[in-house]
């Protein structure tokens, strides 16, 4: 084995959330939907059919062999895998330490030639040949080699397999974006998201402020059944404190088993004290159908995901829409993400009574099953529309192209995600399992939609015209399928999508939120206007198919698309713009300038800035619809939108856009480009600018805890039945306010300690500021860990900086009696420690300097017991103190002759960092800077991101510091590679495993001279 030391290193300033999160919308969108964005076939037990080789690799890592999973993941893929083809299995084992890598902080994978990369764990190393990889066999052993050495050399992890989940989480990720490993958590919920049902109370629920709070209970549940409210607040589950619990957590303890009974305490406004309910979990059918009749008897039912139970639920409401007269149908799928294949394939054969519904192709393209329709299962002949968007994807894709492959429905709507591919459920022995792609399915009409989607029939595109919001032309493009990363090919499909007959752009009114988050007709249905276009075209009576339908709406689209356009001009109208076209007569001759407020175009986060641009017709000929765009590679200024309208000869025009700089905003350099547009090609010059936004100085929130047992026995330590009081002093070390600062004390004991007082919201904290809270929680007995774990976090809401630490307090016997005392003490020592307890592995709390006076107020086994003027309890032995004469009052009879030096358990590691550039043309920038503490530097790293490919941080440099020249700081200066657009680093810097200090820094790559 090969090691290394690296060189010593550093880091930067401001503890932060990631900033990343917010441009990740989509993919949190993903994992939350996870239990439906797939076609799934369900579900698999792991013994798949594999040639000998497959079979020789799983007897070489049998059942109770170390990294068996590793062993069972490869045969399966080896003989299931929709595409053999992509099965690299070089870079199959790169990606897999590439996931070590971004899993755990001291991992770093280089490439040090074209076929050796080196793993390094903290400051040792190994290569690791390529060229030696030729199949599967090879890189099984490959994977146990790097696994043994990640054991061997990281930082213990709370979860028995975690590395070996990187490992494999890794191998599926260089296949596509589907194939994943879920962990038994994530694989629990995936379960209760498609079975259509669960045991449980029929409530949902929010954290709200820190507690658990009842948005609304479902009807015909247990809870509504004993008279559960919106807005009610569980207080306790059992006798488990909910404060700061999380969402999963509360989920995890109101689901079970139908049958048994939970315990909810459960306050109400106008209640003095919480009230008792004991209720009995029941089946709770996740109802993912939702209906309604539109007049004149147009039919709308809305899927929301396919589950188990959707074709029945479509079913009941096609009976009870037909027995109210229903003459045509609208079927809303926006923003559904798919479910089971299964589900959608029966949901289609409701509509359709012939033919091919789907067609999925494994192997390879080698092995074709379709799924056909039957008359036995049809219940509606009449005329169907289906709404989509860019959120209807995989199964709800099925339902889609089936029926108007089938020539069944007319689509309206934006292009689908384009999820083609089937994916697979393996169970594991430990509860996890392996979802992977066996297979892409084609339409009726053999046409792939894997990265293309369903093209409607009918495109609308959403408009909104406000004085402080118009979004007329920007590009509301969302993600899709083929912007993920290692997507698959749609290769399979001979067949071709017909194009929209026409595109129609309707002006979106605000929506109201719903009245009751989780209701029947949720904020992620189709917009009214879509709705109502469906149900025009339906009043039309065109015909009963969609080539019938398609070849008669020539009228009805015209009359739309006119309709759309009157409403924009009047609405345009209302802003003092004419929005109306005339002929081409003389030409007009446009220029236009810019003035910036203000003029420096600097601008601090929390401000806002403002463009006014003038446009002047100095021709003979008037200008028809003359408008602007901005476009920048900065999200702060890419597509917005100046609106001029008409210009007569010898006239201007003036619009501002203001844009508001939020208060979160890091530090940007944003270039950017005005275009302009006429409605016959007279075009004004296009204008260049930049602006500098200036991000806020951030805060750092340091705390130093000392717990009180005030009603005990008075010896600051931890006993059964005793209340705690948490005093905490949190203070702003950092050089900016913290302008929403919330501090959270959250349990990880279980129901051996609860929680009174979890969560103070403090106003803001200006630099060096303290502000001193008292949480509160009881220790019922003795936690399975030995010692109450807790977790300190800090918070600052507006900013997204956060700071936490484990808290783990013993508890102790409580056979120790307490003295009082009224007595003074010198302190005869130099730096004397001062505990939270009268125990030496209490906290340190402080330190005292020789001669200092203390006021005692009692005494326990060789501690002395004191209190601060400020407050502050603590303990210092004895044996460190001598006693004065008495003094009566409560202040020591002479002036203190030092300040006293105190400790700050949770002071994250101050940062400071310089960048080179916030604006290059250059492939990389230089970093430098340094990283301060009070106790010690553990490590830092540094990773790097581009906001076009967000999943994927590349981990860039790692630097212990054990063997630095002082623990207390390091200093570094690195060169980070950029990629072309918005390119975010990230600097971390750990003070322990769970106490860091992030600082994140924007820098954009430019492709050329234009923004």
């Amino acid at each position: 084995m090969a090691t290394s030391r690296v060189r010593r290193h550093a880091d930067i300033t401001s503890h932060a959330r990631p900033w990343l999160a917010r441009h990740m919308q989509f993919l949190t969108a993903l994992a939350c939907a996870l239990p439906a964005l797939l076609v799934t076939t369900y579900r698999h037990a792991i013994d798949p059919p594999g040639s000998r080789a497959a079979e020789a690799l799983l007897r070489s890592g049998g059942r109770h062999a170390p990294h068996h999973l590793i062993a069972k993941t490869l045969q399966i893929i080896k003989a299931k895998y929709v595409d053999p083809s992509k099965l690299d299995p070089k870079e199959m084992l790169v990606s897999s330490l590439q996931s070590l890598q971004d899993r755990f902080a001291a991992v770093i994978l280089q490439r040090v030639a074209p076929s050796k990369l080196r793993l390094k764990v903290d400051v040792y190393a190994e290569v690791f040949d390529l060229n030696r990889i030729q199949n599967f066999s090879s890189l099984y052993a490959a994977l146990k080699e790097a696994l043994a050495f990640v054991q061997k050399h990281v930082e213990p992890a709370d979860e028995p397999h975690s590395i070996e989940y990187a490992a494999i989480s890794g191998l599926l990720a260089d296949l596509d974006p589907h194939s994943m490993l879920l962990d038994p958590e994530v694989y629990r919920s995936f379960k209760m998201g498609t079975s259509g049902s669960f045991g449980g109370l029929g409530i949902v629920i929010a954290m709200q402020g820190g507690k658990l709070t009842v948005v609304a209970p479902i009807d015909d549940t247990p809870a509504s059944r004993a008279g559960i409210k919106a807005g009610d607040r569980i207080v306790k589950v059992h006798n488990e404190s909910t404060i700061n619990m999380s969402l999963t957590e509360a989920v995890d303890r109101l689901r079970g088993e139908p049958g048994t009974s939970v315990v909810l305490w459960i306050a109400r406004q106008g209640w003095p004290d919480p009230k008792r309910f004991e209720l009995v979990r029941d089946i709770i059918r996740i109802k993912s159908v939702a209906w309604r009749l539109l007049p004149p008897h147009i039919g709308y039912i809305r899927i929301k995901q396919f589950s188990r139970t959707t074709s029945e639920d479509v079913t009941k409401a096609l009976a009870h829409l037909k027995h109210r007269g229903m003459t045509g149908l609208v079927i809303d799928l926006y923003n559904n993400p798919g479910g089971l294949l299964a589900s959608a394939i029966a949901v289609a054969d409701i509509f359709v009574d012939q033919g091919s519904l789907v067609t999925t192709v494994s192997d390879a393209g080698r092995k074709r099953d379709s799924a056909r329709a039957s008359t036995k299962a049809t219940k509606w002949r009449g005329p169907v529309v289906v709404l989509v968007n860019g959120g209807t994807a995989s199964a709800s894709e099925i339902l889609a192209g089936a029926l108007r492959g089938r020539d069944r429905a007319v689509v309206i709507g934006q292009q689908t995600f384009g999820k083609g591919s089937v994916q697979v459920l393996f169970d594991n022995d430990d509860g996890s399992a392996l979802k992977l792609t066996i297979a892409q399915f084609l339409t009726p009409t053999d046409i792939s939609i894997q990265t293309k989607g369903i093209l409607p029939d009918i495109a609308v595109e959403p408009i909104t015209v406000a004085k402080d919001d118009i979004k007329i032309f920007a590009d509301s493009r969302v993600r899709r399928e083929k912007d993920l990363r290692q997507h698959l090919r749609g290769q399979w499909g001979l067949g071709r999508q017909p194009p929209p007959v026409g595109t129609v752009r309707y002006l979106e009114t605000p929506r109201k939120p719903s009245a009751v988050p989780g209701s029947r007709f949720s904020a992620n249905a189709a917009p009214t206007e879509v709705v109502d276009m469906a149900r025009s075209l339906l009043q039309y009576r065109l015909g009963s198919t969609r080539t019938t339908i398609v070849s008669r709406m020539d009228p009805f689209l015209s009359e739309l698309k006119q309709r759309q356009q009157r409403h924009l001009i009047e609405a345009v109208g209302k802003l003092g713009v004419d929005w109306r076209v005339g002929p081409p007569t003389r030409p007009a001759v446009l220029v236009a300038t810019e003035q910036v407020v203000p003029a420096s175009a600097i601008v601090r986060a929390g401000d806002k800035i403002r463009f006014i641009v003038t446009v002047t017709n100095l021709g003979a000929g008037p200008a028809y619809r003359v408008r602007a765009m901005t476009k920048s590679p900065s999200a702060l200024m890419n597509h917005r939108e100046f609106l001029f309208g008409r210009i007569d000869p010898g006239q201007h025009r003036q619009w501002v856009v203001t844009v508001p700089i939020p208060q979160r905003m890091l530090t940007e350099e944003a270039p950017y480009k005005i275009q302009f547009f006429e409605e016959y090609g007279h075009l004004p010059a296009p204008i260049s600018g930049r602006v500098i936004a200036r991000g806020r100085k951030r805060p750092l929130l340091a705390a130093q805890y000392a717990p009180i047992d005030g009603q005990g026995n008075r010896d600051g330590l931890v006993q059964i039945g005793e209340t705690i009081h948490l005093r905490t002093t949190i203070r702003n070390l950092g050089s900016g306010s913290a302008l929403d600062p919330v501090a959270l004390l959250r349990n990880r004991s279980g129901a051996a300690v609860f929680i009174r007082k979890g969560r103070f919201n403090l106003k803001a904290l200006a630099p060096g500021a303290e502000k001193t809270v008292v949480f509160s929680f009881v220790v019922r007995q003795v936690p399975r860990q030995g010692r109450v774990v807790l977790d300190l976090i800090l918070r600052d809401n507006t900013l997204e900086t956060e700071a936490q630490t484990r808290i783990r307090l013993p508890v102790m016997p409580s056979d120790r009696p307490f003295k009082k005392m009224n007595n003074f003490f010198l302190v005869t020592n130099f730096s004397v420690a001062f505990r939270s307890g009268a125990d030496p592995e209490a906290p340190i709390l402080g330190w005292f300097p020789k001669g200092f006076l203390l006021a005692a107020t009692g005494r326990v086994q060789g501690w002395l017991r004191f209190q601060l003027p400020d407050g502050t309890v603590g303990f210092v032995e004895m044996s460190s103190v001598r006693r004065q004469q008495r003094h009566t009052g409560n202040r020591p009879p002479q002036k203190r002759p030092t300040r006293i030096k105190r400790r700050f358990q949770l002071t994250p590691p101050m940062v400071v960092v310089h960048a080179s550039a916030a604006l290059t043309h250059d492939p990389q920038i230089r970093l430098s800077g340094s990283v301060t503490d009070d106790t010690n530097i553990l490590d830092l790293y540094v990773e790097v991101a581009n906001l076009k490919t967000p999943w994927r941080r590349k981990k860039i440099f790692y630097q212990p510091n054990r063997f630095g020249t002082d623990p207390k700081s390091m200093a570094f200066s690195i060169d980070v590679p950029l990629t072309e657009g918005v390119n975010v680093i990230f600097v971390v810097a750990r003070q322990t495993r769970w106490l860091k200090t992030t600082k994140l820094l924007l820098c954009i790559r430019q492709a050329s001279k234009e923004p």
